[in-house]
């Protein structure tokens, strides 16, 4: 009986461990390099997210330049990034509310 309890208790913890964490860092300022600032938010777990506008518009960072610009898509698991930087230019045919999932 025991050793019943024991393995129910190990199957369960590993179980738990396995499950997605969700995380959210709520509504913050975000700063474009020439200091320009917007409200934005990234939320999900391991296996899906989203960097979100407050007007709801997807958005990531372009590690070429530092830019954070609007994504009109997803490509290969990635936001595909717009020539439109947040917060400095008009969001135009940007859809809203995209997701990234990636692979299990």
């Amino acid at each position: 009986m025991k050793r019943l309890l024991i393995c129910l208790i190990l199957i369960g913890g590993f179980a738990t461990s396995a499950m997605a964490s969700y995380f959210d860092t709520g509504w913050k300022e975000f700063k474009q390099p020439n200091g320009r600032t917007f409200i934005g938010r990234q939320q999900g777990d391991e296996y899906e997210y989203q960097f979100l506008t407050k007007q709801g518009f997807p958005f990531d960072k372009n590690s070429n330049d530092g830019y954070y610009y609007y994504a009109i898509g997803v490509k290969n698991h990635r936001y595909a990034l717009s020539n439109l930087k947040v917060g400095i230019d008009v969001a135009v045919n940007i859809p809203k509310n995209l997701i990234v999932r990636t692979p299990i």
